[in-house]
């Protein structure tokens, strides 16, 4: 085929070629598909860090819940609920504007402030008026005890302590009411009798 001369010739040149064609060779994978695989990985561990950024939203979105809305500073009492109108059909000896106050009292508990279970002052409350105003006392512990309702109105503004003061308005005779549940109740109480 080639002849005794020209093999030498032959070698010189296959040896300056063959380093060309392996240096021409790509090996650089990061431009290829599979470099390019790693990339998606990394996009793939960005797709997941968005998506649990999206369930965090999610788990502190209290709104759906129903919970904790724009009502947190709201203050609920749990109790029952004692309610009605305080009138009197006994004269006055002032303007009729004064202060009422009101205490339930569970008499199994003892005597004095610690059979107390709830209580009510109103500043200024209007008897000018026969019929009177209404009250609320909200927050009271079911029972099946019946409760003792003390009640005053403060004609001449020396205060509640102490108890009701000579022409202070106030009842012969403390009703009772038996508050079982959690439930609304109505007492309505009129003052007939004028302290001396």
């Amino acid at each position: 085929m080639y002849s005794s001369a020209m093999r030498p010739l032959l070698f010189l040149m296959l040896s300056l070629t063959f380093p060309l064609a392996l240096t021409g060779c790509p090996d650089d994978d990061d431009d290829s598909s599979v470099g390019d695989d790693d990339d998606s990985g990394d996009d793939d561990d960005a797709t997941d860090d968005d998506d649990d950024a999206t369930d965090d939203d999610d788990a502190t979105d209290d709104d759906d819940s129903g919970l904790g809305d724009d009502d947190d500073s709201a203050v609920v009492i749990i109790g029952a609920i004692l309610n009605g109108a305080v009138s009197r059909s006994v004269d006055l000896s002032g303007d009729g504007l004064g202060g009422l106050y009101l205490t339930l009292s569970d008499p199994t508990l003892g005597i004095g402030p610690d059979s107390i279970v709830a209580n009510l002052t109103l500043e200024t409350f209007d008897l000018s008026d026969e019929a009177g105003s209404a009250y609320e006392i909200p927050g009271i512990p079911p029972s099946s005890n019946p409760y003792t309702v003390e009640i005053f109105f403060d004609e001449d503004d020396s205060g509640g302590l102490g108890g009701p003061t000579a022409g202070d308005l106030t009842v012969a005779s403390f009703p009772t009411i038996t508050m079982p549940t959690l439930n609304e109740y109505t007492l309505d109480i009129e003052l007939n009798l004028v302290s001396e």
